[in-house]
């Protein structure tokens, strides 16, 4: 069965994963990006070997949706407990859902201010935050997830993404707040080890812990990418830009900043990213 670390893009997702894989899989007091395939990607290309052939998407790369049951299937058939990650929405395509309670046990789902996400997207996506904006506004956004651009997730808009996952209720699942993963990483990343226990076996050590968060936090990450590259990088910018809290209000142009509140005001105000009145 599958736990999923869920988040929009350029939420925190792979900061978690790396925290996760350095505590749950390393034994040695380092990290390295190969880590990180111990929670691999979904979807992934690999994944769907034997399951669709690849000049389908070339037509219809949306045909993918119809087979993502089927490929969790196939990665649930050893019976054992998995972390994958995820951008996807839990929502359907085509009348295909993402996934369903006979492969899916739970979830973990990182929400970050989308003021800030816009900005992250912007360069991730080598696109102007104008363009950005429009992306996280569009329910039929999706993104490639490999190189061949065959191999899709979908996103659509940041509103019904973080709806779709806190609404899903045939599952457990915690939402966790990028901002107070990055103010108080020890609490934060210990409340979730504590909710993946429910789900597998291993000791909560403190000491464990904050030298996990030491061994994954940002400037390593953004050093070993410097160094080495990052493969899951999709564009030529780089992946770790700079993971700071409320650039934003520095950086983001006022009619923009006023476009995503508005749009999204409901969930900005129950996220505390917003004033009620």
């Amino acid at each position: 069965m599958i736990i999923w670390i869920a988040s929009y893009p350029k939420s925190g997702n792979t900061w978690l994963r790396a925290f996760l894989c350095a505590y749950l899989y390393s034994n040695n007091n380092k990290f390295d990006f190969n880590l990180l395939k111990k929670i691999p990607k979904f979807p992934h290309k690999e994944i769907f070997d034997g399951i669709i052939d690849i000049e389908i998407l070339k037509k219809n790369k949306f045909e993918i949706a119809k087979y993502f049951i089927a490929a969790q299937q196939k990665l649930n058939l050893d019976n054992s407990i998995k972390l994958l990650k995820t951008h996807n929405a839990y929502v359907s395509s085509n009348n295909y859902w993402f996934s369903d309670e006979k492969n899916t046990t739970a979830y973990i789902y990182i929400v970050r201010d989308p003021r800030s996400v816009v900005l992250s997207l912007s360069s991730q996506q080598n696109v102007s935050v104008e363009r950005a904006t429009d992306l996280m506004l569009n329910p039929g956004t999706y993104g490639g997830n490999d190189k061949d651009g065959l191999i899709i997730d979908i996103w659509s808009s940041w509103r019904i993404h973080y709806l779709s996952w806190k609404k899903e209720k045939k599952f457990k699942g915690i939402i966790i707040k990028y901002e107070d993963l990055k103010k108080n990483p020890f609490v934060q990343f210990t409340k979730i080890l504590n909710f993946l226990k429910n789900y597998i076996d291993f000791e909560i050590k403190e000491e464990k812990i904050q030298q996990c968060i030491n061994l994954c936090d940002f400037k390593t990450l953004k050093n070993l990418e410097n160094k080495l590259g990052f493969d899951e990088s999709i564009s030529s910018n780089v992946f770790f830009r700079k993971a700071e809290l409320e650039e934003w209000k520095e950086l983001l142009d006022v009619k923009i900043k006023k476009k995503i509140e508005s749009n999204f005001k409901n969930e900005m105000v129950e996220l505390g990213y917003l004033d009620r009145f």
